[in-house]
């Protein structure tokens, strides 16, 4: 996974992701085996206010 301009990150099995509104995410599988990618989003983003 890539988030915004970073370089590629390697997560295993179990790896739990805080991802900040607005970041921009890249996923891709380089393994052989199934990729499961489970996404939560809380609030929903058409609901979130940015800090003032």
């Amino acid at each position: 996974m890539q988030l915004n301009e970073q370089e590629p990150h390697h997560y295993t099995k179990g790896d739990i992701i805080n991802i900040p509104y607005k970041t921009k995410m890249n996923v891709h599988n380089q393994d052989e085996e199934v990729l499961e990618f489970f996404v939560v989003k809380s609030p929903n983003p058409k609901n979130y206010r940015e800090k003032e």
